[in-house]
């Protein structure tokens, strides 16, 4: 069974890799691993039992396969089973007081799709299909920001756990 330190561990893993591809100048997949870092810390947050008292784990541990975005939606707007809507009011609530002021740019994250875009070509976005490879349709300054705003929430993080 997979814990919070094992989330927590690769999320930081994930943002070391970020930090290697960002000095290679290879963006897309900083960017990729960027994404990738905050939500499996964000996962790791919602997973440690002292951050949630009055959840059970089984409920975390049926949101494992859902994307930041999905999770923070909340009830009526998120696309996971019914039954998990009181779990994800509470997470969404929780993490709108522990990351407060980063709304708009995990909005931005799941908007943009990069989880997928920075590696499949033909990954939808709201703009349409690339009109490149991934590989050469993500910019150093796409990479940066993506890069500090991981170093940033891994930080908050980091703190709360």
């Amino acid at each position: 069974m997979d814990t919070w330190e094992h989330w927590w561990r690769q999320a930081q893993f994930d943002l070391e890799v970020c930090d290697l591809l960002h000095g290679c100048q290879k963006w897309a997949p900083c960017c990729f691993f960027a994404q990738q870092a905050i939500e499996k810390s964000l996962k790791a947050l919602a997973r440690k039992p002292t951050t949630f008292g009055n959840l059970d784990t089984v409920t975390f541990n049926d949101l494992s396969g859902y994307s930041f975005g999905q999770l923070g939606a909340g009830g009526d707007q998120c696309k996971v089973r019914h039954d998990l809507a009181k779990g994800l009011n509470d997470l969404h609530v929780f993490h709108r007081k522990s990351l407060q002021g980063f709304d708009p740019d995990l909005r931005r994250i799941e908007q943009e799709n990069i989880g997928e875009s920075t590696r499949y070509p033909d990954a939808k976005r709201p703009s349409g299909p690339l009109s490149s490879a991934p590989c050469d349709a993500f910019s150093s300054e796409d990479a940066t920001w993506l890069k500090d705003l991981a170093h940033k929430i891994l930080s908050v993080v980091s703190s709360r756990i």
